[in-house]
């Protein structure tokens, strides 16, 4: 499944989707993970990225998508 909207990788910068995830989690306010109900995979790179981060939900910009990314995510990420 394609998705291009706003897609662009914090990671390699890819701007392809290849499939959405959707999952129901129980929240758990220590594990930032367990909030991420959609996520996006990279094309190029294969990671699994959080879908507000990938199109930089609410006035995110690419800078502090990245940022985010890298801080909280990318260690945790599923890939």
């Amino acid at each position: 499944m394609e998705k291009e909207n706003n897609f662009l990788c914090p990671e390699c910068g890819g701007d392809k989707a290849y499939s959405v995830m959707e999952v129901s989690t129980v929240y758990d306010p220590d594990d930032p993970i367990s909030g991420i109900l959609e996520w996006i995979s990279c094309e190029q790179c294969q990671n699994d990225i959080p879908a507000h981060i990938a199109e930089r939900w609410n006035g995110l910009t690419t800078e502090q998508a990245r940022q985010e990314w890298q801080d909280v995510y990318r260690t945790k990420s599923k890939r």
